[in-house]
């Protein structure tokens, strides 16, 4: 999918009210990245911030593991 087709796509979806999943805001980061759209990347990221927590099963219990450790 050629950057500008996915920069539509993403906008549509905003338009139609629809929540993007993560790794299409991650794709969308790295377009914008590539086509050094840097304003436009924070404002993304400013909106869709990445999450902090995300669920796995093991052994058939959900468990909530942190995504992004903190440094210290």
């Amino acid at each position: 999918m050629f950057p500008s087709q996915l920069i539509q796509v993403f906008a549509d979806m905003e338009e139609l009210g629809v929540r993007p999943d993560t790794s299409i805001v991650r794709m969308l980061g790295d377009v914008f990245m590539k086509l050094e759209m840097l304003d436009k990347y924070e404002k993304l990221n400013r909106k869709y911030p990445p999450p902090k927590f995300e669920y796995r099963y093991i052994k058939g219990k959900r468990i909530r593991i942190r995504v992004y450790p903190d440094d210290s």
